[in-house]
């Protein structure tokens, strides 16, 4: 289930809402910088 599902689901601004102290580790060789503002919308 992706984020965008899971903010709709719930009926919340941002994922923070359900889960206050989420954090992310990303790892994988690739450039995280596409991925980064999106993320952050979260």
């Amino acid at each position: 289930m992706c984020m965008e599902m899971i903010i709709e689901k719930y009926k919340v601004n941002n994922i923070h809402e359900i889960w206050p102290n989420f954090g992310v580790f990303v790892h994988g060789g690739v450039s995280f910088q596409p991925y980064k503002n999106r993320l952050k919308s979260y």
